[in-house]
């Protein structure tokens, strides 16, 4: 978020900055070009970092797990899912690598230059939903909501 915070006030900030500091009044074409290079690169990223935080969530049922990210929705069943347990310097992680997720992508994907299910479908299989990084603070109430639905799958 903060991340965020920094590239678009960067954007907003970067015209002023000829204007503040000149000392003439004539346009100088070389910076303008930079200028605008950087807007292009500021505000698209800051706009990402705003929004990835907010559409990031994990719901736990007794199907599977349904992970929201900013690209697309994964829904996996607990019987295709390998889950494991480990203690970390943090406390308990959780690893769920998924093998036969169902993806749906976000409307706004189909005009990204890449394959987003099958990018969504590599990282699932081969390095997991990463569900240690939520629960905020009470990590163990996640863990639990887990867990208990784990016993009635035989996983």
């Amino acid at each position: 978020m903060l991340w965020g915070i920094l590239c678009v006030g960067m954007a907003i900030y970067l015209p002023f900055i000829d204007e503040l500091h000149s000392t003439n009044n004539l346009i100088n074409w070389h910076n303008v070009f930079y200028l605008a290079l950087l807007e292009l690169l500021f505000l698209p990223m800051g706009i990402i970092s705003f929004l990835a935080p907010l559409t990031s969530k994990i719901i736990i049922s007794a199907e599977g797990i349904e992970y929201h990210n900013l690209s697309a929705i994964v829904k996996a069943h607990w019987s295709d899912m390998d889950i494991r347990f480990h203690q970390d310097v943090t406390g308990e992680v959780i690893s769920a690598r998924v093998s036969n997720p169902e993806i749906f992508p976000r409307a706004w994907t189909r005009f990204a230059p890449w394959n987003v299910r099958k990018g969504v479908a590599y990282n699932t299989k081969h390095h997991g939903i990463p569900v240690s990084q939520f629960g905020g603070f009470t990590p163990k109430k996640l863990i639990e909501n887990i867990r208990h639905y784990l016993p009635q799958h035989d996983i």
